[in-house]
């Protein structure tokens, strides 16, 4: 027989407002995240329900004065009391209404919960009536169609005061002494469920947590409702998954699933494992898995506790959804194998082995050295390590030529460190095997690279063959092209910044950072070059410099450009500083595809792996900037400049340099306006350059941007790029969002008062979203 565990109650109501004696707890869920909401937005979906010939409420007596006699007929007008609705939008209306509900609320939680013979027969149907009037309406949609919990505030319930109260009532009548299942299945049926579930879209966390409760104490209670449960949610999670993309309260519906399976009797049901295969591993493929990931694995653990033979279904499904670009998915699923194999038994593992390992190698050589951190941490797990070591013979062959490629190519110290240790470990399991497979790895790698020298000298011929005939067509055509473009060319592009080598650079360019697939990369250049934008910043670590490269070459035609149409700019990263700037500046040049970088930037005024306090350092830094100067003299770099150096280090540049920089770019926006770096670089005709304008949530969503905002009819984002840029400062705002790239380019067709500037400007308080030069190397 199936079985739930209702989990203990929490000391207080499962949000803020309302507090009961501790020993009357109610949420029985423990979170295992819990994020900061900040509270911005409030709609209310009473507005559409509250009767428009309002009754005029009167203050009833209170239940706890009422003679015995009359009690259940107090408790009765109460409950219908409780069922005029209010507007709770008009903060001012009816308040003595508003009032006397809240207190008749309050009353009928206090009687339900502490007084006992409240709750008889009578006086079902006028609770459900009641509580169905409160909280049953139709959601709003939602203002924001791409909401990121992770970035925007939730929109508020604003009619909380009383449901709130509502939902406690609730709770409290389903958890006193006197309730009866017999008599409330009567009006807790099928249709008052799917109502409930359907609650669960709500975007206010608060309704979702009382719903959460409440939910898995009618699943407890009321066992006829168990199978229609569990089918609606699995409904709900097939809509979810393959036609909505959208639900605000998958995490709090695995929360009670969880419980659930926790429950279920043994063998399972083929429904059980129909539910799993077809619902819990297809969810991983949603977009917000990170709102949710930690209750799903949770649930997917349950059911192989429960029974070992699915666990080849749960691998096998894993890997068969797999992502593929997205890194932070990469890292979870990751953790949420490794909690699979701690409980694995020794005869699934084998079955699993070999498509498992080949996938954790094709993680462990991944270049985001998060991913390849995960997979490698498998090795530090006790038992993990044991089902390895019973296993070499046939894990080690599919690891080994990833491990050792990975160890001499790893642009991160910390993972060859990590993968130093496996490949000891390995030498310690099996001295034999891995001998072999390392004289075959290096026979094959000799082969390899005949093969990859014999290629890559056919393709060169190619490309040369192809560049010369485009060269030809382009030279051709390029005049009549650019009268063309003159004359479709936005407003966005006449602004320009003038640089000390006598060029002019567009004041709006494209940021790409965190921009890495090849597929967004040229999404995100289609809607900059439509929009106007000529300029695009990349660097050495932001692995996309050949992404963007492809992306010009195929998009430049499409909008009638050429190359000297667009001002390119990368960086030389802080792990090739020194000796190796030289190979950086060159390999940078052949990722882009270009015969000249417009601006090459030095990243950061340290060299990686090096203190702040290292004298080296600056050696480095001087030695990076005269292999610049040389590349600059060639004509292969147009320009040369530095980023995030601090006035110390401008000033040390200054005075050994033969070449002045042409540009400093650092962090810049109205919490943190850098005046002695503008004033350093207006000393020395140096043009300041700004990235992370918009700094994060917080500032874009401050009650003086938004002031602004609304003064000159603009966007936040509008009016933070425009107040840089009205100060002759270049922005890099960075988006891979078409219609967001649109409205940054939208900026140089308004401008923001002197009063509203100061304004802006006045939030200065030295604050960085992105990492202090003075402190990171």
């Amino acid at each position: 027989m199936e079985t739930t565990k209702l989990p203990p109650s929490s000391p207080s109501s499962p949000t803020t407002g309302f507090l009961v004696p501790s020993a009357e707890k109610v949420d029985g869920f423990p979170r295992r995240s819990m994020r900061r909401a900040r509270q911005r937005r409030s709609h209310s979906s009473s507005q559409f329900r509250y009767q428009s010939s309002q009754v005029e409420l009167t203050p009833l007596p209170l239940l706890k004065d009422a003679p015995v006699a009359e009690l259940h007929d107090l408790f009765c007008k109460k409950l219908q009391q409780c069922c005029v609705m209010f507007d709770f939008l008009d903060c001012v209306a009816d308040l003595k209404g508003k009032e006397i509900k809240r207190a008749a609320l309050n009353e009928l939680v206090e009687s339900v919960a502490t007084s006992r013979g409240v709750l008889i027969e009578p006086l079902y149907p006028e609770a459900i009536k009641m509580i169905s009037v409160n909280i049953f309406r139709t959601l709003p949609p939602s203002e924001n169609p791409e909401f990121d919990p992770e970035e925007d505030e939730p929109t508020l319930e604003a009619s909380w005061p009383h449901l709130q109260l509502v939902y406690e009532f609730f709770l409290r009548f389903l958890e006193s002494l006197d309730f009866q299942p017999s008599m409330a299945k009567r009006y807790v049926d099928q249709k008052f469920v799917l109502q409930l579930l359907e609650l669960f879209d709500s975007e206010d966390p608060r309704e979702r947590e009382y719903l959460k409760t409440i939910l898995h104490r009618v699943y407890g209670k009321l066992l006829g409702l168990r199978a229609y449960i569990r089918k609606q949610i699995n409904n709900i999670f097939l809509r979810f998954i393959y036609e909505t993309e959208h639900f605000n309260g998958v995490a709090e519906l695995l929360e009670i699933l969880g419980s659930i399976i926790n429950g279920f009797a043994l063998p399972l049901k083929s429904e059980h494992k129909q539910f799993l295969v077809r619902v819990l591993i297809p969810l991983h493929t949603a977009r917000s898995l990170s709102i949710f990931h930690a209750q799903l694995a949770y649930c997917v653990v349950q059911f192989m506790e429960k029974d070992a033979t699915v666990t080849e279904y749960i691998i096998r499904g894993l890997l068969k959804y797999w992502p593929k670009t997205c890194t932070q998915k990469e890292v979870m699923f990751l953790g949420e194998i490794e909690e699979i194999l701690d409980v694995i038994e020794p005869s699934q593992f084998i079955r699993i082995q070999e498509p498992l390992f080949k996938q954790i190698a094709a993680c462990i050589s991944s270049p985001h050295f998060q991913v390849a951190e995960r997979a490698l941490y498998f090795w530090n797990n006790e038992y993990i390590l044991s089902l390895i070591e019973e296993n070499c013979r046939v894990i080690l062959p599919l690891v080994f030529a990833t491990l050792y490629r990975v160890s001499k190519e790893h642009w991160n110290q910390t993972i060859v460190s990590l993968i130093y240790n496996v490949l000891k470990t390995f030498m310690e399991m099996n001295s034999k095997l891995f001998d072999d497979l390392t004289a075959s790895y290096k026979v094959e790698k000799q082969k390899e690279l005949k093969r990859e020298r014999e290629r890559t000298e056919l393709w060169r011929g190619l490309e040369e063959h192809q560049e010369r005939r485009m060269q030809m067509l382009t030279d051709a055509a390029r005049n009549q092209r650019n009268l063309q473009e003159r004359d479709k060319m936005s407003s966005s592009t006449c602004h320009t910044v003038l640089l000390n080598t006598g060029v002019h650079m567009p004041l709006l360019g494209l940021g790409t950072d965190k921009l890495v697939s090849p597929d967004i990369v040229h999404q995100a250049v289609d809607a900059a070059l439509a929009a106007g934008y000529r300029a695009f910043d990349s660097a050495t670590v932001y692995q996309n410099e050949s992404a963007l490269g492809q992306a010009l070459k195929k998009l430049l035609p499409k909008y009638g450009l050429t190359r000297e149409d667009v001002f390119i700019t990368s960086k030389l990263g802080p792990k090739d500083q020194g000796e190796r700037a030289k190979e950086a500046a060159l390999r940078s040049l052949a990722q882009l595809d270009l015969s000249y970088i417009d601006l090459y930037l030095i990243h950061w005024p340290g060299t990686q792996n090096r203190s702040v306090s290292d004298q080296r350092n600056s050696g480095n830094r001087a030695q990076s900037w005269a292999v610049l100067e040389e590349l600059h003299a060639q004509g292969t770099l147009k320009a040369i400049g530095v980023s995030n150096y601090t006035p110390a280090h401008m000033r040390e540049l200054m005075q050994s340099c033969k070449v002045p920089p042409a540009l400093l770019q650092v962090e810049f926006h109205p919490q943190l306006c850098q005046d002695e770096l503008r004033s350093v670089c207006k000393e020395y005709g140096v043009c300041f350059q700004a990235y992370s304008s918009l700094g994060r949530g917080d500032l874009l969503h401050g009650p003086v941007v938004l002031e602004v905002a609304k003064n000159c009819g603009r966007s936040p984002a509008q009016v933070l790029l425009r107040w840089a840029v009205q100060q002759g400062v270049p922005v890099l705002p960075k988006s891979s969002n078409p219609d967001r790239i649109r409205e940054n380019a939208e900026i140089f067709d308004f401008s923001i008062s002197d009063s509203d500037m100061d304004r802006l400007s006045a939030l200065e308080c030295s604050h960085r979203y992105c990492w202090d030069p003075s402190q990171v190397v």
